[in-house]
């Protein structure tokens, strides 16, 4: 128990002294179900950024029967959400910065991307790149 604890304190110690930037999610507590839709999308654009890394883990981020970009796409850009997502029942939509990779300071393009809740998990359903 004291074991996670101090885990636990050491991500939020993290996250909240990071690099000037704000965190892309609140902490997680608990089970990411538990959370909001909100929380729970953001934890999925996380994952997101780390498939890149494992292009393996890729198709587990997408709906049933869609494709993801191929990772060398998705690898020219720096992605980002912008603002919170907006959520209507089993769907919801968050507007997505791209910027290129080399200069992640200056956005090229915004895209409005589409996610679907499949069992108790969001899933990207329509992810359009630059």
């Amino acid at each position: 128990m004291r074991a996670k604890l101090g885990l636990t304190m050491l991500v939020l110690v993290g996250l909240l002294g990071g690099c000037g930037e704000q965190p892309s999610a609140p902490p997680v507590v608990g089970k990411p179900e538990d959370q909001t839709p909100a929380v729970q999308i953001s934890l999925m654009m996380d994952e997101l950024r780390e498939a890149m890394d494992r292009p393996t883990q890729l198709p587990k981020l997408f709906a049933k029967g869609v494709t993801p970009p191929p990772v060398a796409q998705l690898r020219r850009y720096d992605i980002r959400p912008s603002g919170q997502p907006s959520v209507s029942g089993d769907t919801a939509t968050l507007s997505i910065l791209f910027a290129k990779e080399e200069d992640p300071s200056k956005t090229i393009a915004q895209k409005n991307w589409t996610f679907v809740q499949e069992g108790k998990a969001w899933k990207i359903k329509d992810a359009p790149l630059p």
